[in-house]
Formats: structure tokens, C-alpha cells, sequence
């Protein structure tokens, strides 16, 4: 989702988005990286002890192969790869130098390959850079969905005249697929003033339209860059010339090879000026700093959650740089953002933002916050927000913590293996669909589902991707998470063709959720279920439902790019012009990667964890 407005775009908007407006745990992030690393690990391996059976668990059925020359290659002939052959000796096959970055829908891994072998009676020894997409789901918990291999080129003289460009600032371009799906695109990368990477994603063949780069992790030869506004990821390598970035883009559980070359009229990155000295502002700093919507605390996963907006506007004469920005109990810090992690959780609505932590004079940055602390330990019952800028502080109003709590509803679904695609964590594209209706920024999807269900193979689909029916949640009853009173509704709008960018109506207000049903549930709680198939809802406005009604099937219409379920609750009968609520399932199963389930009682479930619902 991109904040505040709709922009056209191929770059493709994650599949179940449900608009085109543009934390998790660190432990559990942590437990995630040391699996996929030990993935990575044994997939190198597989090739020197032939272990066929591993690799066939680990290849996704759609998996995206290159070999170093840029030739695209099948499952089968990287599974025949690793198969035995006569005449071939493996000496070793190993990875070196494993980067991984995990978010919570994917991972991505950088490394060096490095194997020996003899054919023939012939030693040979090789070395390649990869760069390998992983995916949550299959037999072993995750699967590599895309495997790029890649030489950097060999270093090429330069003239004393012009010298060599040296780190990786500067201007980038590059082709993204083919045909007529063909992308041109232009990377902008700058070093801010206090040595941090920043940047912006140019689709020249999408109206130049510029995507944020929210994060910039430069680790020796490699290089990650998160989009969050199109769920998007590359991570390549830098060829030991500086010319060329050499990687794969990845999105919506896809990826393709990408390369980067560095522009023609970039010479070398001037280095970036000093910071200026603090001048200490005489009236300190003229800003407002507000949460428009208190937080209210909820316990899931072993955590309590403090979920709330920060927004700072700048009343000086000039531009105000925030280098950090605390969340503070009386004198406990809860937490404290400076540097990428401050750039990742900002946003403005201004086009074009390089640094988010830079406000205009009279514009406004607003930040995400999510707070986690340890459930045993005692809930704040308010908060301040600190920003600091030219060396100076300025605390916010403080914001006294709501006492209410979360209603606990039963679940939308039946049956097993669903998952929660965008679901709640701080960097979803639900959380920052900030969309000012009616006079006022309201997040009606600040704690939003899109509830996707999986097969057996670890596909959503099975059979031709272009049908509604092929994928497995079509269909599906919806069900009614309590007692209530139908409130609005819509229905007649026809189903959309599977993909990224096929719409059966144009997309306003009106449409965005497609076929639709609120109910509300009482003491302002009104639950919102969206995209259903046309002519399939039950129910009528002023219907009264009853906890597990069917109120409809699952469908693909609206703003919606496969079969899904959208499922949130909000404070208003309305299905963007609200405030998203926290809610808690009652009775719900965590599935685990091997299979084992763990009961869950009055938990929300979070970002693509997968769930089983009682009932088939």
C-alpha cells in the first residue's frame, strides 16, 4: 500500500493489498535467520553428497533459477545438477560469506559459492556469488522460491582522470523483465549528511513514479533494499568495479534477475558534507508533536503491544532534521529510533521524499510506532514521544494508554492452513494505510488480514493461475465472529481475473473492498469482511447474525489480486474512514513447520503466521 494517495504501478503491489494507497519480535526474527541459514547451509551440501531428496523439499514447485551467464534454468535441471553423474567426483560444495536478511513475509540471501569437483579425471574449482529468495511454507518451513547466480566482472582500469567511483551513492540503471512487461528503472542512491544510505526507485515506464527506499544495508560486496511501500526487496552484489549491481528483485513471492548499471554521467560520489554544528533554536524546537489516536494494549505471543502513530510537523523557518525519536514512560525509555530504524518507520506525504527525517518547513513526517514489552511486566498508563533534532529535544503531550480492552471475537474461517498475508506487524502495508478521509488521517487497517489458505505443496493454487477456482481459499464460507447487526454491505461487482494488475471495475472508494459486509458487534466495534463472490452474501442490512453465520464465499473482487479474505475491525460502519481496533481469537491453532499445532487462546494472530480454524 502506498500512503495517502493511488499511483499507477506495475512494480507490483503485494497480492492481497486490499488498497493502493502507498515489530516483529527479535527473538523470533533471530529463530528465523538461523533457520534459513541452516537451509542455505544444507542446500550446499545437497550438491556434494547428492542429497536429491532434500533439494526436491526445499525447491518451490515455481522456483526462479539463473545461472551465471543469465540463462534461465528449470527445477529439473538444478535437481539434475545435484543428482550423481558418471564421471563426476565431488570434492566439496560450500557457501561462504551468507548474508541473511528476514522480514515477515520472505528472506533474502546474499553468499559466495564455492565448490570443487572432478569430471573425468579433471580437477576443476569455482566460485560464484548467489543471491537466493526464501519463502514461508513447505515440508521444511521454507522454501527458496529464486536462486540467481552471478560473477562479478573483473576489475577494469580506470583512467587517473576520472577516478574510479568508489561505494555505492550515486545514480543506477537498469531493465526489470521483458516484453511487455519490460520495466525501465533508475536507483538513486545518496549518503546523507550523518554517513546514512538513502534512496528512491524510479519506474520510468510507470509515469517516473519514485517508490521510497525505506532501508539501504550496504555489508561488504553486498547490498539489500527494502521497499515497503511495494513489499518489494532487491539484494545483489557490487562488482569489484563499482560499476554494476548484479541481483534479483523480489516481490509478491516472485523473483527475477535484476542488473544495475552505474549511470554514465555519474563520476566518482563526492563525499558527504559534514553535519552542521547544532545551532541551538532560542525558543527550542518549533514543532507539534501529537498521537491522534491513543493506544490500546493488547497481550499476544508472549508480548504486550502499544500500537500508535507519532505526528510532527514543523513549525520552524527552515527544514527540521530528526535525528531520533524516543517513546518514553516517565523515565524509562520503551523505545528509541535513530538512524535506518528511524527512516523505516517515518512517512511524508510530499512526492519524492529522500529522507524521510527531513520535514519542510510547515510539512508534517508521521511515524509508526509499535512498542512491545514483556506481558508479565506492567502496562504504561500513558506515554510521551521525544524527538530530537540539532541536538535539542522536544517532548510531546502525554498520551494516556486507553484501559480497553480488545474484544475477543471467534474466527472468520474454517479449517486449516491459513495464513495471515500483511497481517499485523509494523511494517505491513495495512499498518501504514494512513488515507485522510472526511477531514481527518484514519488507519481503519492498522490490525487488517488478508486471510490467503494453502495446499499441500506449498502453493496458494493448484492447476491454472489465472482461474479464481484453482486456488484454494475460493469459495470458502465466511463466517460471522459474533452476535451483531449488518450495518452496510455492497454486492454486484464482478470478480477480477487472478494478477497483479487486473481489475474487473475501476477502483474508487466504492470498489476497493469489492463485495462487502460490516456487522456491528456493539460498543463501537464494527467488523469488516471484504472481496467476497458476487451473489453469494446471506445477509442483509438490518440482519441480525449470530456467531459462525455464514455471511458469504470467498472471492476476488474488488481490490484484490487472487481469492482472499480482508478481515479487520474498526471503530465506524465504514470501510476506510475508521480507526483499526485490536481483536483477539478466542480458539485457534498455531501450525509450525513441521507440522505441530499449539493451541492459542485470545491471541491475534500476527504477520504469516498459519492457522488452524476448528471446523473443515
Amino acid at each position: 500500500m502506498h500512503s495517502h494517495q493511488p499511483r499507477p504501478m506495475r512494480l507490483a503491489c503485494v497480492a492481497s493489498l486490499l488498497l493502493l494507497f502507498g515489530a516483529n519480535d527479535l527473538r523470533a526474527q533471530q529463530t528465523a535467520a538461523d533457520s534459513v541459514r541452516s537451509l542455505d547451509q544444507r542446500w550446499g551440501r545437497a550438491y556434494a553428497v547428492h542429497d536429491t531428496a532434500f533439494a526436491q523439499q526445499l525447491f518451490a514447485p515455481n522456483i526462479v533459477i539463473t545461472n551465471s551467464a543469465g540463462a534461465p534454468k528449470t527445477r529439473d535441471q538444478e535437481l539434475s545438477d545435484v543428482r550423481p553423474a558418471p564421471g563426476l567426483v565431488m570434492n566439496y560444495f560450500r557457501t561462504e560469506d551468507v548474508d541473511v536478511h528476514v522480514t515477515p513475509r520472505d528472506a533474502a540471501v546474499v553468499g559466495t559459492a564455492a565448490w570443487e569437483f572432478v569430471m573425468n579425471g579433471r580437477t576443476q574449482n569455482l566460485r560464484r556469488r548467489y543471491s537466493a529468495t526464501y519463502t514461508r511454507g513447505g515440508p521444511l518451513g521454507w522454501q527458496m522460491v529464486a536462486l540467481h547466480l552471478f560473477m562479478a566482472p573483473a576489475t577494469v582500469a580506470t583512467s587517473t582522470a576520472t577516478p574510479a567511483p568508489s561505494g555505492v551513492a550515486g545514480r543506477w540503471e537498469g531493465v526489470l523483465g521483458e516484453g511487455a512487461t519490460r520495466l525501465r528503472l533508475v536507483l538513486e542512491l545518496t549518503k546523507a549528511a550523518d554517513g546514512l544510505l538513502l534512496g528512491t526507485l524510479e519506474s520510468v515506464d510507470q509515469g517516473n513514479t519514485r517508490f521510497p527506499i525505506d532501508r539501504v544495508r550496504e555489508t561488504g560486496d553486498s547490498l539489500e533494499l527494502e521497499l515497503r511501500s511495494v513489499q518489494g526487496r532487491y539484494a545483489g552484489v557490487i562488482s569489484t568495479d563499482k560499476t554494476r549491481l548484479i541481483g534479483a528483485w523480489s516481490q509478491a513471492g516472485q523473483s527475477s534477475p535484476l542488473t544495475f548499471t552505474r549511470a554514465a554521467t555519474t563520476t566518482a560520489a563526492a563525499p558527504a558534507a559534514a553535519p552542521p554544528s547544532p545551532t541551538r533554536a532560542p525558543f527550542g524546537l518549533l514543532a507539534e508533536v501529537s498521537t491522534p489516536v491513543p493506544p490500546t494494549p493488547f497481550t499476544t505471543a508472549g508480548k504486550t503491544n502499544l500500537v500508535f502513530e507519532v505526528h510532527v510537523t514543523n513549525f520552524m523557518g527552515g527544514d527540521l532534521l530528526v535525528s531520533r525519536l524516543d517513546i518514553v514512560d516517565g523515565r524509562t525509555t520503551l523505545m528509541s529510533y535513530e538512524g535506518a530504524d528511524l527512516t523505516g518507520i517515518l512517512t511524508q506525504a510530499r512526492q519524492n521524499v529522500t529522507d524521510a527525517r527531513s520535514i519542510p518547513a510547515g510539512g508534517r513526517a508521521v511515524a509508526f510506532v509499535w512498542v512491545s514489552v514483556d506481558s508479565g511486566r506492567t502496562i504504561p498508563k500513558s506515554v510521551r514521544s521525544r524527538i530530537w533534532a540539532g541536538g535539542q529535544s522536544l517532548d510531546g503531550p502525554e498520551v494516556v494508554v486507553s484501559t480497553a480492552k480488545p474484544i475477543v471475537v471467534g474466527p472468520p474461517l474454517r479449517g486449516a492452513d491459513w495464513v495471515a498475508l500483511n497481517g499485523p506487524a509494523n511494517a505491513s502495508g495495512h499498518r501504514r494505510a494512513l488515507i485522510p478521509l472526511g477531514g481527518r488521517p484514519e488507519i481503519s487497517q492498522r490490525f487488517a488480514i488478508d486471510w490467503v489458505k494453502y495446499g499441500p505443496s506449498g502453493s496458494r493454487f493448484s492447476g491454472d493461475s489465472m482461474n479464481n477456482a484453482s486456488y484454494f481459499a475460493y469459495g470458502s464460507d465466511i463466517l460471522s465472529v459474533g452476535d451483531g447487526v449488518v450495518t452496510s454491505l455492497t454486492d454486484g461487482i464482478p470478480q477480477n481475473v487472478p494478477g497483479i494488475t487486473s481489475r474487473a471495475v475501476p477502483i474508487t472508494l466504492e470498489t476497493v473492498g469489492g463485495n462487502y459486509v460490516i456487522v456491528d458487534m456493539g460498543s463501537g466495534h464494527y467488523a469488516f469482511y471484504a472481496h467476497m463472490q458476487p451473489g453469494s452474501l446471506r445477509v442483509k442490512v438490518g440482519d441480525r447474525v449470530r456467531r459462525g453465520q455464514i455471511l458469504g464465499l470467498v472471492g476476488n473482487s474488488g481490490n484484490s489480486t487472487e481469492p482472499h479474505l480482508h478481515f479487520h475491525i474498526s471503530s465506524a460502519n465504514a470501510p476506510l474512514a475508521a480507526e483499526g481496533l485490536p481483536y483477539l481469537i478466542d480458539s485457534w491453532d498455531l501450525a509450525g513447520a513441521a507440522g505441530e499445532r499449539t493451541p492459542q487462546r485470545n491471541q491475534l494472530p500476527l504477520a504469516n503466521v498459519r492457522a488452524r480454524f476448528s471446523g473443515k
